[in-house]
C-alpha cells in the first residue's frame, strides 16, 4: 500500500513522542509492528489483555482492518470502538446518509453540547503494569512503511502532537480574525492549516473547537465559519463515506448527477490531458499548473483552488470516471491530508455532477451549467432548483462577492443569473441551457 508523502516521516516521529509521554505517565508502549490482524490478536491472547479499544474511521481500508481484527479475537474480549473523529460521533449524528450540509447541521448543532466538552486530564498511573514494554526498534518500525520515497517530505509540516498545537496557536493569534472574510482567498494567509494534524490524528477538532471559541466574541464570524467548515462540513464527509460504499466512485453519486454526466458524456473537450502530463503541471492553464505543483512540493493547496483544480480535471479528461481516478490518485498521492472523507467527498461533489461539469471559473465566475432535476421529478414542466443545489449555489457565489437569481425554464431546465454588484452598477451573465 502506497501511504504517499505524511506518513513517511509522520507515524515513526509521532509514535516516538506517544512513546515518551506514555513512560513519563507509567503507561507501557507496545509498538507492534505488521498488519492488525496477524499481530494483535496473538498478543491480546498471549497477555491476557481485558479489552480492546479502537478509534474509528469510515473509509473502506480502515473499516476493513476493524472488522479482520473483531474476527480474529478471543470471543471473551470486549472490542470498543470510539468515535475521536469527530464531536458527535458519526452514527449519533445521524443513521443515514444526509442529503448535504443543511440536513445535518441541525442534527450536530443539537449533540454539541454533550459532547463538546473539555477533556480528562490524563494522569500518572498509580499502579505498575505486570509486564513491561520491550525496547523498539525504530529503524525496523521506519523499515516495514510501505512507503512512496519519490515524494519528498516537506519542511513546513513538522509531525506530531507539539508541532499540531503550536500551528493551532499561531492560527489563533494570527489568522483566526480573517478566517471569516479571507479563508476563500488563496492570497491570504487566513486557513488553519490544520488539515494533516487532523488526518492523522495528532491533534484533535475537538481540541481546536474549544479553543477556537473561547476567542468567539471577539471574532464571531470567523469562529463560526471555522465551525462550521471543521465541524459541520467535515462531519458530512464522514457521513458520506460511512453510509455510501460508493464514495471514491462516480457510482456514488445521486441519479440526477450521473444523469447530468451521462448527457454531457460526449461534449467536445478542447484540451485533454495524460495523468503525467497533469501530475507535472503541463498544462495550458498557469493558475492549474501553479496550484498541482504547490501540492507536489509542499503538499498542500488552498481549499479554494481545489475546487477549481478538480473540475478542470474534469473538463481535460475523457470520462468522469477517469477524473475521478485521475485527482484520487493525485490528492492521495501528494497530499499530507489525503486518504481523507474531506478529500474523497470534496472531489466527488465537483467531478460528480453537485455542480454541473460545465461549471468552471470566467474571471471568479461560473458559467453554463445544467441542474438537471432528480429523476422521480416530472421533466416535462418547468422546474424549481433542487434546494441542495441552490444552497451550493448561493454559497459559492456568496464566497465571490456575487450574487445568483433562479428561475424556471421550458421542460426541464432552468436559468440561472450571477452577476455581482458593484458602485457602478450591476453586472450579471445570464446562465441557462435546456436539458434536450
Amino acid at each position: 500500500m502506497n501511504w504517499g508523502t505524511a506518513a513517511s516521516s509522520q507515524v515513526p516521529i509521532n509514535c516516538r513522542q506517544l512513546g515518551k509521554e506514555c513512560k513519563e505517565l507509567s503507561i507501557p508502549f507496545h509498538l507492534l509492528i505488521g498488519f492488525a490482524k496477524d499481530v494483535l490478536p496473538s498478543f491480546v491472547t498471549t497477555h491476557g489483555i481485558g479489552g480492546v479499544v479502537t478509534d474509528f474511521a469510515p473509509l473502506r481500508v480502515p473499516m476493513q482492518w476493524v472488522q479482520d481484527v473483531q474476527e480474529r479475537l478471543p470471543p471473551d474480549v470486549p472490542f470498543v470502538q470510539v468515535d475521536a473523529h469527530n464531536i458527535v460521533p458519526c452514527w449519533v449524528a445521524s443513521d443515514k446518509q444526509e442529503y448535504g450540509a443543511r440536513t445535518i447541521r441541525r442534527k450536530i448543532h443539537d449533540r454539541l453540547a454533550e459532547f463538546l466538552t473539555e477533556f480528562p486530564p490524563v494522569v500518572r498511573h498509580p499502579y505498575p503494569a505486570e509486564f513491561q514494554a520491550e525496547p523498539v526498534d525504530w529503524d525496523a518500525c521506519y523499515a516495514s512503511l510501505q512507503v512512496d520515497h519519490s515524494v519528498k517530505e516537506v519542511p513546513w509540516a513538522q509531525p506530531g502532537t507539539a508541532a499540531g498545537l503550536a500551528v493551532l496557536e499561531e492560527f489563533i493569534k494570527e489568522r483566526l480574525k480573517f478566517f471569516g472574510t479571507d479563508r476563500n482567498n488563496p492570497n491570504r494567509a487566513a486557513l488553519s492549516n490544520l488539515s494533516p494534524w487532523f488526518h492523522f490524528g495528532q491533534i484533535s477538532v475537538q481540541r481546536a473547537i474549544l479553543e477556537v471559541c473561547k476567542l468567539r466574541s471577539r471574532y464571531k464570524e470567523s469562529a463560526e465559519a471555522f465551525i462550521e467548515e471543521a465541524v459541520v462540513r467535515r462531519e458530512l464527509a464522514d457521513n458520506f463515506c460511512y453510509y455510501n460504499p460508493n464514495y471514491d466512485k462516480v457510482e456514488g453519486a445521486y441519479d440526477w448527477a450521473k444523469t447530468t454526466l451521462k448527457l454531457h458524456a460526449k461534449d467536445k473537450r478542447p484540451h485533454l490531458y495524460t495523468l503525467e502530463q497533469l501530475e507535472e503541471g503541463k498544462t495550458h492553464d498557469p493558475l492549474w499548473n501553479a496550484a498541482q505543483l504547490q501540492m507536489v512540493h509542499e503538499g498542500k493547496m488552498h481549499g479554494f483552488l481545489r475546487m477549481y483544480w478538480a473540475k478542470k480535471i474534469l473538463e481535460w479528461t475523457t470520462s468522469p470516471e477517469e477524473a475521478l481516478k485521475f485527482s484520487i490518485y493525485l490528492n492521495d498521492r501528494y497530499e499530507l491530508d489525503g486518504r481523507d472523507p474531506n478529500g474523497y467527498v470534496g472531489q466527488s461533489w465537483e467531478e460528480a455532477g453537485w455542480l454541473n461539469h460545465r461549471v468552471i471559473g470566467l474571471q471568479g465566475a461560473p458559467r453554463a451549467n445544467l441542474v438537471q432535476p432528480p429523476a422521480d421529478q416530472d421533466s416535462t414542466r418547468p422546474m424549481s432548483v433542487p434546494a441542495h443545489c441552490r444552497e451550493r449555489w448561493e454559497e459559492e457565489c456568496k464566497s465571490r462577492d456575487l450574487f445568483v437569481l433562479f428561475f424556471p425554464l421550458h421542460q426541464a431546465a432552468c436559468g440561472l443569473f450571477v452577476g455581482s454588484t458593484t458602485k457602478a452598477g450591476q453586472s450579471g451573465l445570464f446562465l441557462a441551457r435546456s436539458a434536450t
